[in-house]
């Protein structure tokens, strides 16, 4: 089984830019609608099995496959609401572990100059970070 690593923030589009990775359109951002993601990023997918959290958040559309710091993944977007109130982005770690553990530090570094300490967590093949 490949490791994995997900990031989640609550302004996750804003890393894209700074990580000179592909940004994510407008309009599929914090507070958006079904609707204006479908028009910001016609290729998404429907989740078949929604993830579902609390305060009714469910993981309902996927993006088809992006590169963020050197890694290619998807984002989920999960609305409550029916706004867009989470964005999590996961990916295969590379093969090379030092290649998968850069791309997380970059990432979980930028997190960490925009809002602090994250939560974090990690376990035998996996590595989480939120804020």
């Amino acid at each position: 089984m490949p490791s994995r690593f997900a990031l989640a923030a609550c302004l996750l589009c804003a890393l894209a830019p700074l990580l000179q990775a592909q940004p994510l359109p407008t309009g599929a951002d914090l507070g958006a609608t079904a609707a204006d993601l479908q028009r910001a990023m016609p290729d998404l997918e429907r989740v078949a099995r929604p993830t579902r959290m609390a305060g009714g958040l469910a993981g309902l559309w996927r993006s088809a496959p992006v590169a963020l710091a050197g890694v290619v993944g998807n984002y989920t977007f999960f609305l409550a609401g029916g706004q867009v109130r989470r964005i999590e982005f996961w990916a295969d770690a590379p093969a090379d572990p030092s290649a998968a553990d850069a791309a997380f530090d970059a990432i979980a570094a930028w997190g960490r100059d925009l809002y602090g300490a994250e939560m974090a967590s990690g376990g035998p093949g996996a590595r989480y970070a939120a804020w």
